[in-house]
């Protein structure tokens, strides 16, 4: 398959910085579960591509953030969404569920969820049927928009964002893996 990409001016994360992500587990109350992070040659953007892994998987969301710490402070005031491109592969049947991918905004003392509307998952929504094992285009608007939805725990403000995250749910608990790529914000 052909994946023809715009060009990306700044990517975030996604280029040769596996190291410097970190992870929440939903249910991973026993401490168990990991997430781990490879740079990977697979990518539509650049060099790399950032694939990540939740093993063992607790179940539920399973969330990759950029920086691991929540330390940026990056100014979004002027922007109006993310886009990356991610793929993934899912030995749980039937695949993902709930809301997906979901993006986070870390602020100091608060965040921002974005997901798609009406309970829709990409992964089951396919926008072509390709994107079963290929890349697919997202983007992620930060307002409520036809299509996504948005709740905020706190006020986030986009002038001071210390991090971003993206998450997904997966029936079963056996560990899946996400390739993102090209995540940007414009």
């Amino acid at each position: 398959d052909l994946i023809v990409a715009e060009p990306v001016q700044e990517e975030i994360g996604t280029e040769g910085r596996a190291a410097q992500w970190g992870f929440e587990l939903e249910g991973n109350d026993d401490g168990r579960g990991h997430v781990n992070f490879t740079d990977d040659a697979d990518a539509v953007v650049g060099r790399t591509s950032l694939r990540f892994t939740p093993d063992p998987y607790p179940g539920q969301y399973a969330t990759a953030i950029f920086p691991r710490g929540r330390d940026a402070d990056w100014d979004f005031s002027a922007k109006t969404k993310v886009r990356f491109w991610i793929k993934a592969t899912n030995p749980n049947l039937p695949g993902f569920q709930n809301p997906g991918p979901v993006l986070w905004l870390y602020g100091k003392d608060s965040a921002a969820k974005i997901e798609p509307a009406k309970g829709r998952n990409l992964f089951s929504d396919l926008p072509f049927s390709e994107a079963r094992w290929t890349w697919m285009s997202v983007e992620v608007p930060f307002r409520t928009v036809d299509g996504w939805k948005r709740q905020d725990s706190g006020k986030t403000d986009l002038r001071h964002v210390r991090g971003l995250g993206i998450g997904l749910d997966s029936w079963g608990n056996d560990p899946f893996t996400v390739w993102i790529d090209g995540l940007s914000v414009e």
